[in-house]
């Protein structure tokens, strides 16, 4: 049986893991260790890119329409509390990005990256659980077999089209080399 979720869900275990090392670079920072500019620099891009722009991309334009079909549309309480936690996550990484931009001209804007990090990181958690449980459980179990087998082929289309432009490749090259500096 095909599980239409399992794309998400693959994606949120690597958010999951990016949160943890996101979290990992504020304690680094705030016990005064030394954290390269690069480090954040590649967190601040994976969120963006990642996160933001391809991850809820494709909930909002693949997973919506499909949650509609099942009775769940935007006014559906979990849906609309997913729709307005993905724009509280795009005014946390503006944030996050303003205090590195302060931070690269100089400024001491540890505290303020640090701040909108951990807000960033307890809201995304919630969120995470959130469809997990409200939103992909009810479409795993209601879509029917159809939708579900074309929304699985829509996904991993758009997945093989990624691996195959080498457009995560060093995303995730970044992420192994921040998971070892600092998940250790």
């Amino acid at each position: 049986m095909t599980v239409p979720t399992q794309c998400f869900r693959n994606e949120h275990t690597e958010l999951s893991g990016m949160l943890q090392i996101l979290e990992g670079i504020c304690q680094a920072m705030e016990s005064e260790a030394l954290v390269a500019a690069e480090d954040i620099a590649d967190m601040a891009r994976f969120l963006e890119n990642f996160s933001e722009i391809d991850h809820h991309g494709k909930e909002e334009d693949y997973l919506l329409p499909e949650l509609s079909k099942i009775g769940m549309g935007a006014d559906h309480g979990a849906v609309h509390k997913m729709l307005l936690e993905h724009q509280q996550a795009l005014t946390l990484i503006e944030r996050i990005q303003e205090a590195i931009a302060g931070m690269r001209e100089g400024r001491n804007r540890m505290a303020e990256f640090c701040d909108a990090s951990q807000e960033y990181i307890s809201m995304s958690r919630r969120h995470l659980q959130l469809e997990n449980e409200k939103l992909f459980d009810p479409l795993d179990q209601k879509l029917d077999p159809v939708s579900a087998e074309s929304l699985s082929a829509t996904l991993s289309s758009l997945q093989a089209e990624d691996q195959a432009t080498g457009r995560y490749q060093s995303m995730h090259e970044a992420l192994d080399r921040l998971r070892s500096r600092y998940l250790a």
